[in-house]
């Protein structure tokens, strides 16, 4: 996997389950305009890359995929019909890259979405509010309150996670609320982003809501509003 791919038009694949996330990240990210991807996944991943908001599985490796490429079911293989069968069912998937790049940052929106999902089933208002995002998002903003601007990119972050990592891992689970202890000003620096970033997410309507139930466009919309606010994910 750490080879570089050739040009090519055209990959078909039958892989050993345990490279699925990494190669299907290094197609992804592959430069060559090839037309498609067919391989043959284990049944669970193939369903987290089509699954949509509002599915049990939908999760980051969902989100992601789908901002980089549109991936199809072309048909089901029971594990029955191997000798000897294995443990899992397997799922037959196209994947096609999207014909222009996406309109973000994509290491930015990789952190983005990792922070949105850190706690898949809290609403995004409590995700913004915890201590320990702020923290994370106050260290990795050196623009935040500098007041220097940035433009989106499009470059490919290197090293994408795990798949299951994606679908599973969250943030140091800190639900600590910021608070401010007189004289401390980087206490109050983090309460002045709680404040704009809540206030992000209550005009966009978002406050109340769940990552799981975000649509790929409303990610996007978020993301924007953020950059309005001067909030950035780098």
């Amino acid at each position: 996997m750490r080879m570089e791919l050739p040009k090519f038009d055209m990959c078909v694949a039958n892989i050993p389950y345990k490279i699925s996330s990494p190669l299907t990240f290094k197609l992804l990210g592959c430069t060559s305009n090839y037309r498609a991807a067919v391989m043959m996944l284990q049944r669970e991943f193939a369903r987290r890359l089509i699954a949509s908001a509002g599915d049990p599985l939908f999760c980051r490796l969902s989100v992601n995929t789908q901002l980089l490429a549109r991936v199809s079911i072309l048909m089901e293989v029971s594990k029955a019909n191997f000798s000897p069968p294995p443990k899992v069912d397997s799922t037959v998937v196209c994947i096609t890259p999207h014909s222009s790049p996406p309109p973000v940052d994509l290491e930015e929106w990789n952190n983005f979405i990792r922070i949105c999902f850190s706690r898949k089933n809290k609403t995004l208002g409590a995700i913004f509010r915890q201590k320990h995002i702020l923290s994370l998002l106050g260290g990795q903003l050196s623009q935040e309150f500098s007041g220097s601007d940035s433009e989106c990119g499009d470059s490919m972050n290197d090293e994408m996670d795990d798949a299951y990592s994606m679908c599973n891992s969250s943030v140091e689970d800190q639900e600590t609320e910021v608070g401010i202890t007189q004289g401390d000003s980087s206490q109050e620096d983090l309460l002045k982003l709680k404040e704009k970033a809540i206030h992000v997410l209550s005009n966009g309507g978002y406050e109340n809501r769940r990552s799981v139930k975000l649509t790929q466009g409303e990610f996007l919309k978020l993301l924007k509003s953020f950059h309005e606010a001067g909030i950035y994910f780098r």
